[in-house]
């Protein structure tokens, strides 16, 4: 809106009638290479507290910086700049460089992130859209996965 006509409205609207955070199905855990493959998996737990469970959704490689820029979601614990995650789809662990929320054209820094929310990181290399990655991860849960985003098949082909 570009005189804030109607925003309000559109707020109240979405906090009366669409779920809060608490009231949605808890994410679940694929043991399965491909988490399609799982038939059913452990409920991902959602409280700050403990250690960091997170979901890569997106990964951009700006131009200007080249280097990938990596949005995440927490569902789980708490993120820090600096701290050692594991990507459970690779077995791998990268250094988070720095935590960014993106707000419009401006970036800002921030220290942590908590369960539920998203932020873009600056640091991590070898990060692919879908994985999950963990912070102090459990002895066998290298192969726990995130149910990523769900993609329809197309309906359109078109070969130029």
């Amino acid at each position: 809106s570009l005189h804030g006509i109607g925003v309000e409205p559109l707020l109240d609207a979405m906090i009366d009638y669409l779920p809060a955070p608490s009231e949605r199905p808890q994410p679940t855990f694929a043991a399965a290479a491909h988490p399609a493959e799982a038939s059913d998996g452990a409920l991902a737990p959602t409280d700050a507290s403990a250690a960091a469970v997170a979901l890569a959704f997106k990964v951009v490689h700006e131009a200007s910086s080249r280097r990938p820029l990596v949005w995440l979601r927490v569902y789980h614990g708490e993120v820090r700049a600096g701290d050692v995650l594991m990507n459970s789809c690779t077995g791998e662990s990268e250094r988070v460089g720095r935590l960014l929320r993106m707000r419009g054209e401006s970036v800002v820094d921030v220290d942590n992130v908590q369960a539920g929310d998203m932020c873009a990181v600056l640091g991590l290399k070898r990060t692919r859209t879908g994985d999950t990655l963990l912070l102090r991860p459990c002895s066998g849960c290298e192969g726990l996965r995130l149910e990523g985003v769900r993609v329809p098949p197309p309906v359109f082909f078109c070969a130029v």
